[in-house]
Order: structure tokens, then sequence, then C-alpha cells
């Protein structure tokens, strides 16, 4: 194994947590929430318990929010991962997307990409991500799909 395989696997593996299991999650809130308050369509504000599904079979849970000032975190709970911080913004027809970011201890930059609906006080999209080196390589990318609820107070 050369030496440039062990620092890409190593890199890979910093980035692991996010990258593999990048999915979603986040934790702070756009307002208020009360327990069994029901969104209205199209309200995407707050934090949502989201169940991520990777396209290469891996399967996580996250915490995606959404708060004022399009302020967006995304933070995987299991397995744990660091938080992502971005913007999102609200579309057409119940719709939003969103890009956050998050860097590693390596030096790798992974950015997820969000584009999903809220209806009927659900949370369902699909993701992609990348993973670049400290050069700004891409050295990974990926993609999957995500629903969830609400998190209530």
């Amino acid at each position: 194994m050369t030496e440039d395989s062990v620092g890409r696997r190593h890199l890979l593996r910093g980035a692991g947590v996010a990258a593999g299991g990048v999915a979603l999650s986040g934790v702070a809130l756009a307002s208020p929430a009360s327990a069994g308050e029901f969104h209205e369509d199209g309200d995407v504000s707050g934090s949502w318990r989201v169940n991520v599904h990777n396209d290469n079979g891996d399967e996580s849970d996250s915490i995606l929010s959404f708060a004022a000032g399009h302020v967006c975190i995304v933070h995987d709970i299991r397995p744990a991962g660091p938080p992502f911080t971005g913007t999102w913004r609200s579309g057409r027809d119940d719709r939003f997307r969103a890009t956050v970011l998050t860097g590693t201890p390596d030096g790798a930059v992974i950015e997820l990409k969000l584009r999903g609906r809220v209806r009927h006080d659900e949370i369902r999209g699909s993701f992609t991500f990348t993973v670049t080196d400290p050069s700004g390589t891409e050295v990974d990318s990926g993609s999957g799909t995500f629903d969830g609820v609400p998190v209530e107070a």
C-alpha cells in the first residue's frame, strides 16, 4: 500500500463519520415549539429528527434544524458526528433547499446539499455530499434520501 493511499484512507476515515453517515442533523430552533404542535405545510422552521438512507446502504439518524436568518444546522446523532452549518431557503410547493459544511481534523471539507419538502408534519428529501481534501481536490461523494418528523419540546 502506498503512502498516498494510506493518507487518503486516513483522510476519509477522519471524514468518515460525516461522509459515511453524512446525512443530516442540527440543533437550533427558528421559533419556539410546543409539544404536539402541528407544522403547517411548508413550515420547515424548528428541528426535525430524520432517518437517513445513504445510497451505499448505510443508515443513520440526524437532527436537521432550520433557524431564523436562514441558518441550517445538521448533526448526525446515530452514529454521532460533527455539526454541519450553513444556510437554507424555502421554495414553491412547500419545498426547501440547504447547503451546510463541516471540516475534519485532517483539513478535509464536507459539503452537504439538501433538497426537500414539508407536508403534513413530515419532512422528506434527498441529499448529495462531496468531500474535498485540504488542496480542494474531491476525494469522495455520495447521495441518499431522508425522512422524519418534528422534534417536540
